[in-house]
């Protein structure tokens, strides 16, 4: 195949190529690992033991406000006993009357023991007794 003359401008005859350039090839560069400077070196060797030093007091800044209040010392605060941490018997009480009345509305309700069709709103009114029973449970000890 002959390369045709191509006319630039005015001036001159250009042969064109026989075939399109290829495109550039990339450089060939040795293989070296990434060596990123946000990695940590390791500096000493890991020993099992404490990492903090032993006693002293606590570094933090307190904040005294009325509204925060006591202020934290930073010690062990023992569990509260037993005998503190019981609830009154009508906790327990008032929870299962809220369980089981919401579960009897929405019993009765389908059942169309109410009076009435199905309503939604028994339904609601039972769901809104087993969410109370939920939330009397959070403060049974």
């Amino acid at each position: 195949m002959r390369a045709t003359p191509r006319r630039i401008g005015a001036q001159a005859l250009v042969p064109a190529p026989a075939h399109p350039p290829s495109p550039p090839r990339l450089l060939a560069l040795p293989y070296r690992p990434l060596e990123s400077p946000s990695v940590a070196r390791k500096t000493k060797e890991a020993r099992p033991g404490r990492v903090t030093p032993k006693g002293g007091t606590a570094r933090r800044k307190v904040v005294a406000s009325a509204a925060a209040g006591p202020a934290e010392s930073g010690r062990y605060t023992a569990p509260i006993p037993r005998e503190f941490r019981v609830s009154p018997w009508w906790v327990p009480a008032l929870m299962l009357t809220f369980f089981i009345g919401g579960v009897l509305v929405i019993l009765l309700n389908y059942l169309n023991l109410l009076g009435g069709p199905a309503n939604n709103v028994y339904l609601f009114a039972g769901l809104g007794l087993i969410v109370a029973g939920f939330i009397t449970s959070t403060r049974w000890h």
